[in-house]
Order: structure tokens, then C-alpha cells, then sequence
């Protein structure tokens, strides 16, 4: 060993092409050089995005306790969960745990109840506070789990100030850029681009009314989405295209580890989301030069996206001004003039600044554990 601090990440499985899994495996990875780090998963799984070589893989085998039918079932996979979890740390040693998903920091902070833990338990949260998908007594469970960890990181500032009212320590640190890229688009491409998961959460109901709506008023423009079965599945997807008889005007696509490819081809970004915590796509679509139309959902899109210089934010589920919006930018010299926007107001989101910020919390965690 060379004295680096022991920093392990733990998350379900990294075989997704989501925004969450690709930072978390941008994040272990230029961390490595600071710290002895590893990515634990709760299944065995490829990861979709390239791990750096400096970064120990684990895995354990969990039951998948909520995909249970029964309540009898989920409670026995649960508790059977967090009795493997807590043999492979007994088993490996380190300073710091980083949960990635707040199933996760469930499983730590049930399983160590009634001891004293070894190491720092930090959660990472990567949605959005205000979460439609978790209220009443979910919430009020999520809460207590997040008042027993020793620290949480959140995206936005915003986030930040409710946990801190909670009486939760707090602290922001936004997603990295995933890449660099050179090349921009040329943004001449008739193309609209949207990437997702086929989740309630990704509003790809709202992106097909859109369509409905825009269909007479666009002329040679294509919609591009690259989606992922989730909730709902592609051919579902196929079925509802074919229902609002918009097939002709919007593309399928898989997902693919070369998704630059995608923002370089297109020449606007569109996300309908109906929640976010920080998009990752916005960022990476401005980075390739792509001027932004997005739903001013609570947290995200206003912390990436200057209304009027670098995209354009609309009023969350307002399918007319949506609409109104993307036509705004079909114009060649407004396009353009905010793709050369978008591309340098991401700069804030480097890897070099972010990593930064990443190091100094974690050695800052070291003092406070030392004290």
C-alpha cells in the first residue's frame, strides 16, 4: 500500500448508458491518481462506460429485494441484501464509502443500525430534491436514511439549501463534462436531438406532443431520439409514434458508448424532462456546440443553460411556447450564435475545475474524521 486514502464507490450495476453511471465512472477514474479507489456493484455487470485502469472492480451478488412481488419477499431479499453487503466490507478495508443511490445508502444505514461504522459514509444524490417519484411516507424514509450519513453531495445549490435547513451536512459539487471536444457541430443538420431512458421521468410523452404540434410548422427537420428500454420499452415507443402518426418525422436509435457522434450530426438539443438533478446530456450537448431547449424543471436545466444566450428555457410542460422555442432556433443566425455561446459557457463544468473541488471535499473529510 502507498498511504493513498481507500475511496469506494457503491451503486447497483454500471451496465446502463445513463448520465449517472458515466460520471460516477469519470469521477473513480481521475480520482485514481489522488487515492486508492474502487467501484463496488450490487450485480455483476459490464460496465457500459470505459473504467479507468486505476480503479479496483467488486461486485456482490444482491437479490434485486424490490423486484420482489410480495412484501414478505422484498423484506427477506432486503434483509439478505445487507447481510452480503456487510460481509464483503467487513472483508475489504476503506476510508470512505460513496453511495451512489439512495437504495444504497438504505442498505448502509439499515445494516449498521446498531454499530459503529469503520468509515465515512457519504451519499451522492443525483436527482433532484423535490422528486416527484418519492413523497409522502417514501419521503419522510428518505429523509431520516439521509440525516444518518456522515455527509451528502448534491448537484445544485438549490438542493443544497433544503438538505442544509434538514440539518444535513451538505455539499455541492456539479457533474464533470464527460469529454472534451475539439470539433463542434456545424449545426447545419436538419436535426433535433433528444437522448433518454423510457422513463415518466424523461417526459418523452411531452416530446411527442411536441412533435404533434411542430409537425406542420417544421419543414426538412428530423427528430433524433437514442433511447433505453426503462419503465416502457422501444416497441411500446414504436406504438405510440405510430398512434400520433409522426413516424416519419422522428428517428430511432440505441444507445452507444459513441454518443459525440449523435451531437456532432445534430444542430439542437431538446430535453422534455419532467424532473433532473444536473443533466449530464445538456452539458455534453454543449460541448459539441448544440444550443439547448429544455422544461425549466426545479433543478438542472437553469444551472447549465442561459435563457436566451446559450439555449432556450421554457416554462415546465408548456408544449406551445416549447414549440415556439425550437422554431426560434431553426433560424441559421440565432442557431448559430448560441451553439458558439453554449460551447463556452460549459467550460465551468471542466474535469480539471470539478476534480478539483472532488479532492478538496474528500481531504477535507479526512481532516474532520481525524478531529
Amino acid at each position: 500500500m502507498d498511504g493513498k486514502r481507500n475511496i469506494l464507490f457503491v451503486c447497483r450495476r454500471l451496465n446502463i448508458a445513463g448520465g449517472k453511471e458515466r460520471v460516477l465512472v469519470n469521477t473513480a477514474s481521475f480520482l485514481a491518481d489522488s487515492f486508492q479507489v474502487g467501484i463496488l456493484q450490487l450485480t455483476q455487470a459490464d460496465s457500459f462506460y470505459p473504467v479507468g485502469t486505476g480503479v479496483d472492480m467488486y461486485h456482490i451478488e444482491a437479490s434485486n429485494a424490490f423486484g420482489k412481488r410480495s412484501i414478505a419477499a422484498k423484506l427477506r431479499g432486503f434483509i439478505q441484501d445487507i447481510k452480503i453487503l456487510r460481509r464483503f466490507m467487513q472483508d475489504h478495508s476503506t476510508d470512505v464509502v460513496i453511495s451512489v443511490d439512495y437504495f444504497v445508502s438504505w442498505m448502509f444505514v439499515l445494516g449498521t443500525l446498531f454499530s459503529k461504522r469503520p468509515y465515512l459514509l457519504i451519499g451522492w444524490e443525483h436527482i433532484g430534491y423535490n422528486n416527484p417519484w418519492v413523497q409522502g411516507l417514501g419521503r419522510k424514509l428518505k429523509n431520516y436514511i439521509l440525516k444518518q450519513l456522515d455527509h451528502l453531495v448534491v448537484l445544485t445549490r438549490h438542493d443544497a439549501d433544503i438538505y442544509n435547513k434538514m440539518g444535513i451536512p451538505v455539499t455541492t459539487i456539479p457533474n464533470a463534462k464527460s469529454f472534451e471536444s475539439i470539433v463542434k457541430s456545424n449545426l447545419e443538420q436538419k436535426r433535433i436531438l433528444t437522448i433518454g431512458r423510457l422513463s415518466p421521468q424523461k417526459g418523452i410523452d411531452y416530446l411527442l406532443d411536441l412533435i404533434v404540434v411542430l409537425k406542420d410548422r417544421l419543414h426538412g427537420w428530423k427528430f433524433i431520439l437514442v433511447a433505453q428500454d426503462d419503465l416502457f420499452t422501444v416497441d411500446e415507443l414504436k406504438q405510440w409514434i405510430a398512434e400520433k402518426q409522426i413516424g416519419h418525422l422522428i428517428d430511432l436509435y440505441p444507445p452507444t458508448s459513441k454518443i459525440v457522434d449523435y451531437y456532432l450530426q445534430s444542430s439542437i438539443y431538446l430535453m422534455t424532462s419532467r424532473n433532473e438533478g444536473l443533466p449530464m446530456v445538456l452539458i455534453e450537448a454543449m460541448e459539441c456546440g448544440l444550443p439547448c431547449v429544455s422544461f425549466d424543471c426545479e433543478t438542472g436545466p437553469a444551472d447549465i443553460i442561459q435563457d436566451g444566450v446559450s439555449g432556450k428555457l421554457v416554462p415546465t410542460f408548456n408544449l406551445e411556447r416549447m414549440a415556439d422555442s425550437v422554431l426560434a432556433l431553426t433560424d441559421d443566425a440565432t442557431r448559430k450564435m448560441m451553439g458558439v455561446n453554449a460551447a463556452a459557457s460549459v467550460e465551468k463544468f471542466s474535469l480539471e475545475r470539478i476534480s478539483k473541488q472532488w479532492q478538496g471535499f474528500l481531504n477535507a473529510t479526512k481532516k474532520k474524521a481525524e478531529c
